[in-house]
């Protein structure tokens, strides 16, 4: 079993890190939430705050707060020890994972880019889906840890690769949702009442898991799209900015957020 620090405990991060310690892990629970941190304690064995971690995983918002947290000139990155592996959870970028796995070379350390898909029940069920960028020796050494909550994991190639595995599945999502919103727009303009017309579809070849999972929110009077489906822009915003992978719709959506909040 490893001794492990587990920075973030989101949503998701809370129970990763309880299925880590039910595992047998030692681990050590951070967020910048001390009450997040003193419940995760009373219902998990406490490992020795001392302890010598030999895995650093983090699981936290985006991109800029794993900057800070990690590789910033104060950093906690600064304290990683040679043989350690940092296995980061966090949907950043395939450029930035390059950055991080560069950075923990410079400590003498392995780092797998490892985004997840399957949200909190997922994580709540140990079935996350693992999208796992990095050298062979860091990745299968991190898969054996990983496993306390994933039911399925890729390896998709070398450093970033896992990353780029998790924007290419954000594509993928944000082209079914955009579908689904412009069936409901055309319907509406037909007559025809949005709970309705997505329970049918859900019978036919247009039946899809983003469509059981949101159908409900998507068919009410007060849906806000954008709003709604704001975490997909954050994710793809980390793709190219001459905007060539993107249609016409996804580029709305990545607009949309930016101009709400205005």
């Amino acid at each position: 079993m490893a001794r492990i620090d587990f920075f973030g405990l989101g949503e998701m991060g809370y129970v990763m890190a309880g299925h880590l310690a039910r595992a047998g892990h030692a681990v050590l629970a951070h967020d910048l939430d001390p009450e997040r941190v003193r419940q995760w304690g009373e219902l998990h064995p406490a490992a020795d705050p001392d302890q010598d971690a030999e895995v650093l995983i983090t699981s936290v918002t985006d991109m800029p707060a794993l900057r800070q947290l990690m590789v910033a000139p104060d950093g906690l990155g600064l304290h990683m020890k040679a043989g350690m592996l940092w296995i980061d959870h966090t949907t950043t970028s395939p450029g930035f994972a390059h950055e991080c796995a560069a950075f923990a070379a410079s400590r003498q350390a392995g780092f797998v880019d490892a985004p997840m898909s399957g949200g909190k029940s997922g994580a709540e069920r140990g079935q996350l889906l693992l999208f796992a960028g990095g050298e062979d020796a860091p990745v299968a050494r991190a898969r054996l840890i990983m496993v306390a909550y994933c039911t399925h994991f890729a390896h998709l190639g070398g450093t970033g690769a896992g990353q780029a595995a998790k924007l290419a599945h954000q594509l993928a999502i944000a082209g079914t949702v955009i579908g689904l919103q412009a069936a409901i727009t055309y319907g509406n303009t037909q007559g025809l009442a949005p709970e309705t017309l997505l329970a049918t579809l859900q019978h036919g070849t247009a039946q899809s898991a983003q469509l059981a999972q949101h159908m409900g929110r998507m068919s009410a009077a007060d849906f806000d799209f954008h709003r709604s489906f704001g975490w997909l822009a954050k994710d793809l915003s980390a793709l190219p900015p001459d905007g060539t992978a993107l249609p016409a719709l996804l580029q709305q959506l990545l607009r949309a957020p930016a101009q709400a909040s205005s």
